[in-house]
């Protein structure tokens, strides 16, 4: 850390002590919830947008908390995000992609468009914490299809075409997102919920469909490779829009059973049930092999 490295977020601390009271303290064996008050009472500091008592989209909460936890480990390095250009300032390239939180949830997209005319080929790569599939699509009835759409390609052409460095002309093009680097721990959001622009700033309707998923998913991979995951954590919305309803979640314990967390209840499923939950809403995945022989990034 640099002179100017500051000392953690209320928020992060009081995360670990919440993460502490869970795991590694000796009335964990008890019976009785943990209590996130000291967290919700802080809501604030993560967002001005956020409101004790009021519901909130966990997807937006859990995001807005990643980002939070990202820029106080920088600026614990003495890196302050907020400020204009400090990317260019970095001592080496990327570093900030390097943190706690880019290393347990963080992957790379590549962006590639291809040239019809010559075959010449435009990489872009960015970072991403969750991926965000859309199910508004009849033909998305599954996370399958929801990630082959995700991926799929989109032509340009007609008044869309690409300028093409190589061949100097305007072309048709292919423009195709896939994973180049997959996250130790891959947070899918089934994007359920649909703003409105017109009316109150937080209307929203809501798409109610089963999409199917199982607990073990095989992500293909921008070399063609297939990145195996398990399923160990479902978080599903119960409710006709993001600012009613309830939230519960089903969690894979170190035993491999499944448990239905539901504020402070907790009883034991079947993983048949947490398979056949209909409104499903964050699906978390750990990666099956960790030590996973990865591409090198660019530069930005």
């Amino acid at each position: 850390p640099t002179s100017s490295a500051k000392p953690p977020s209320r928020i992060t601390l009081i995360l670990r002590n919440l993460l502490k009271t869970m795991h590694c303290s000796p009335s964990n064996k008890t019976t009785s919830a943990v209590n996130p008050s000291p967290l919700v009472s802080r809501l604030r500091e993560l967002s001005k947008n956020f409101k004790p008592h009021r519901q909130e989209d966990a997807h937006e909460f859990l995001i807005t908390l990643l980002s939070h936890l990202q820029d106080s480990e920088l600026l614990l390095a003495g890196i302050d995000s907020r400020k204009s250009g400090w990317r260019d300032r970095l001592g080496l390239k990327r570093l900030d992609e390097t943190s706690l939180v880019h290393r347990m949830f963080g992957g790379y997209l590549r962006s590639q468009i291809l040239c019809t005319k010559c075959g010449f080929k435009s990489n872009t790569y960015d970072p991403f914490l969750d991926l965000a599939l859309d199910i508004s699509s009849k033909p998305v009835t599954s996370l399958k299809s929801a990630l082959k759409h995700h991926t799929s390609s989109e032509t340009l052409d007609a008044d869309n075409k690409y300028s093409c460095s190589s061949c100097s002309s305007l072309v048709c093009a292919r423009k195709q997102l896939t994973i180049f680097r997959p996250p130790l721990t891959l947070i899918i959001q089934l994007k359920r919920f649909r703003y409105s622009p017109f009316g109150p700033s937080r209307s929203s309707s809501k798409i109610s469909k089963k999409i199917a998923y199982t607990q073990k998913l095989h992500l293909p991979l921008s070399d063609k490779r297939l990145c195996v995951y398990n399923l160990t954590s479902v978080l599903v919305h119960y409710g006709s829009s993001s600012s009613s309803g309830h939230y519960y979640s089903y969690v894979k314990g170190l035993s491999g059973k499944w448990f239905e967390m539901n504020d402070e209840s907790v009883r034991p499923v079947r993983e048949e049930e947490v398979l056949g939950v209909r409104e499903a809403y964050l699906l978390f995945y750990t990666r099956e092999e960790v030590k996973l022989d990865l591409p090198g990034l660019p530069n930005r």
